[in-house]
């Protein structure tokens, strides 16, 4: 959308700065240039034309997550994460875009992930000997950050699936990334293109669900689709549909595990869905888990800190938010952050790893069922 559009919206901040208080990389840096208030009153001044330093812009359009927070907070109801966006085409528009956003996103339109790499990428995470029909009535999608950095966590979440018969098929090496950052970064042709292959893929399959463990990916393909091809197919993150089997006595979480734990609530999922309640039960299905809340959980739970690429452009920035987290769960004597989204567990694990931080670790919740499942 362009700047101008947003007009109206931007011309209703009052100045109060109060989403300042909200924002975990604002909170993580206390640099005013990463300050939503910030954001705001520099596409006010791009719209009445006057010069914004090139710095302070690729801040505001790339300093942010687009968890939304700061929307939750504002008193005027200012659509902030659209005003970003908008900032981001800006950028785009002037081919001033950071190099490696620019290569991630040539990555996922030219190769179909991330990080690039075709089928061989997409096939790594798949059990050997594996055999699923070729159609049926569930589709399970692991995203990106499976076949990346965490294959156990795409095998350990199928072989529960199965265990509790679910019907189910995979696209496998056919997979692609959802291609969310396409559209956060402004290329909406681009990710109309890869939203309506990848439809097409999971209509061969005659899947009437989808069953995904990417945050991201539950997101596009539940929000973002509908909006751009019009296309709504039934999706459910993975932990709703673990969820089901449990109530509904199929999977039997037995083997106690004595640990102090804290749900991490993940922006694309249970902050946009609301379904706070869900993940914190199914945790609690686990024998011997004592399970507390953060300081900040919930609508107003920090971010990661490594979403819409911020990680790629203020890698340090990035690394502070998730570190905020990480330090007030070891304050409260916290063994183990569990998430909805491997790419928040990627972003935990790794500054744990960096940073030689010992006696915690963040696990995705359904490796964390598994291993109480008899």
């Amino acid at each position: 959308m362009p700047l101008e559009d947003l007009e109206n919206q931007v011309s209703s901040c009052i100045g109060c700065k109060v989403c300042e208080e909200k924002c975990p990389l604002y909170l993580a840096s206390r640099d005013p240039g990463f300050s939503p208030w910030r954001k705001i009153e520099i596409a006010g001044r791009l719209i009445k034309g006057i010069d914004v330093p090139l710095e302070d812009l690729l801040k505001a359009a790339y300093g942010c997550t687009l968890c939304g927070i700061c929307e939750r907070a504002c008193p005027t109801g200012i659509r902030i994460t659209e005003v970003v966006r908008a900032l981001r085409t800006k950028v785009a528009q002037e081919e001033k875009t950071p190099a490696k956003i620019t290569r991630m996103c040539s990555n996922i339109i030219g190769e179909g992930s991330m990080i690039g790499g075709g089928n061989e990428f997409w096939a790594s995470w798949i059990p050997e000997g594996l055999s699923l029909p070729e159609k049926a009535e569930n589709i399970y999608l692991v995203g990106c950050m499976i076949p990346f950095k965490m294959p156990d966590l795409g095998r350990a979440t199928l072989e529960m699936l199965l265990r509790a018969g679910v019907d189910l098929t995979i696209l496998g090496e056919e997979e692609r990334c959802c291609g969310l950052l396409l559209w956060e970064h402004g290329l909406v042709e681009e990710f109309r293109k890869a939203a309506e292959e990848n439809v097409k893929k999971i209509k061969r399959k005659n899947a009437g669900r989808m069953i995904v463990s990417c945050a991201a990916c539950y997101y596009a393909y539940s929000e973002i689709y509908p909006k751009v091809i019009g296309e709504r197919i039934e999706v459910k993150h993975v932990i709703e549909v673990l969820d089901e089997l449990v109530e509904a006595g199929r999977l039997k979480p037995r083997k106690p595990l004595k640990e102090r734990v804290s749900y991490f609530d993940a922006c694309h999922f249970t902050r946009y869905t609301g379904k706070y309640d869900l993940p914190r039960r199914l945790i609690e299905s686990i024998p011997g888990i004592e399970l507390v809340e953060l300081p900040r959980s919930r609508e107003f739970g920090y971010c990661c800190g490594i979403s819409s690429g911020v990680k790629l452009v203020f890698k340090s920035l990035a690394d502070s938010a998730g570190r905020m987290i990480i330090d007030e769960a070891r304050k409260m004597g916290v063994r183990k952050i569990v998430t909805s989204c491997p790419l928040c567990m990627y972003q935990f694990a790794s500054i744990i790893e960096k940073d030689n931080i010992g006696g915690i670790e963040a696990v995705d919740l359904p490796l964390l069922l598994y291993r109480s499942i008899d």
